[in-house]
């Protein structure tokens, strides 16, 4: 079967007046739906983008607090091991 365009279908001689306004109705509203689609897909696009800027700026944050309790823990081992009494250190 032979595809045919929009215009081609509307033309035809088969179709009454009231058809052709029907088809026509019909291409109208599909193409604001397509429009709307298209436009939806694109604040789609932008909230995936926002979400990622988003995502990695909390990845380095935690990243910088994961770095800061380390220090953080080292110097405390480091104060714990300087206060600790010979009686209490750890023999190897």
């Amino acid at each position: 079967m032979k595809s045919r365009t929009v215009e081609e279908l509307l033309l035809e001689p088969d179709l009454t007046e009231e058809e052709k306004e029907k088809h026509l109705d019909l291409i109208q509203d599909c193409l604001e739906r397509q429009r709307r689609l298209i436009d939806y897909r694109k604040k789609n696009e932008e909230g995936v983008r926002t979400i990622e800027v988003h995502l990695n700026h909390i990845s380095r944050t935690l990243l910088i607090i994961h770095q800061s309790i380390q220090q953080v823990n080292n110097r405390l081992a480091e104060v714990i091991l300087k206060n600790l009494p010979d009686s209490k250190m750890p023999k190897a």
